[in-house]
């Protein structure tokens, strides 16, 4: 895979601009488990959900997203998903392999 080409910005650097492919990191660190600003912020989510021409991944905890409730955007957009089958679980230890990182790009 050419690397080449890859880019590595954050939302607001996005703003007016978009890829064909985006892969979005709602991973979180704090002991909270909250979700953070990024994701509290309606304006910032518009920006990430329409940047993607062709492909929108994101890469997160499905646990920290449902624990925001379900009036929270990211928890109607992960059950919206969960519909329409576009969810695919992976074990934490299986992220890197081949299988995963093939799903995330067809």
């Amino acid at each position: 895979m050419d690397l080449s080409a890859v880019e590595v910005a954050t939302v607001d650097r996005y703003q007016g601009r978009d890829k064909d492919a985006v892969v979005v990191s709602l991973v979180r660190a704090n002991s909270s488990g909250s979700l953070g600003s990024l994701l509290s912020d309606v304006r910032r989510v518009n920006v990430m959900l329409t940047r993607a021409k062709r492909k929108l991944v994101f890469v997160g905890s499905a646990a920290t997203i449902e624990a925001a409730g379900p009036d929270h955007p990211m928890y109607r957009l992960e059950s919206a998903a969960k519909r329409v089958g576009t969810v695919a679980p992976v074990e934490p230890d299986s992220m890197w392999s081949p299988t995963a990182c093939e799903r995330a790009l067809l």
